[in-house]
């Protein structure tokens, strides 16, 4: 997938592809960086200096870009958590959580279900959101 949308905007088929043609390929997938955010992702993988970044400098920017989303998307999680945790315990039981999800959110019953596994670290029915 990552290649396919990397060779369509190498447009003159280099095997690189620079700042510009970077913007285009992150928002063709959903994300709009700033030209800024677009230069920080080339310097954080451009070891050669090109200015440029070729395919296995852009795998590096999407895995990293993966991770922060993947970070954000946890920490609203937790968010949503302490504003129902209406005790101040620290964690949700399991059994709110889904309520939670199915009122306020379109996932499914197998998406609700992977969510919760991977947040009920130790398997104790609730859903910690501090430590």
């Amino acid at each position: 997938e990552y290649k396919e949308a990397f060779d369509l905007f190498d447009k003159n088929r280099n095997g690189y592809i620079n700042t510009k043609e970077l913007g285009l390929l992150l928002r063709s997938l959903g994300q709009n960086p700033t030209e800024n955010e677009l230069m920080m992702m080339i310097n954080a993988v451009d070891f050669d200096g090109s200015s440029q970044v070729d395919f296995a400098e852009f795998v590096k920017i999407m895995n990293q870009q993966s991770l922060d989303n993947e970070t954000y998307v946890t920490e609203q999680i937790k968010e949503v958590i302490r504003a129902f945790d209406m005790e101040g315990k620290g964690y949700i039981s399991v059994k709110d959580f889904q309520f939670i999800l199915e009122q306020y959110n379109s996932l499914t019953q197998w998406e609700c279900s992977q969510l919760v596994s991977k947040l009920d670290i130790n398997r104790d029915g609730k859903i910690h959101y501090q430590g």
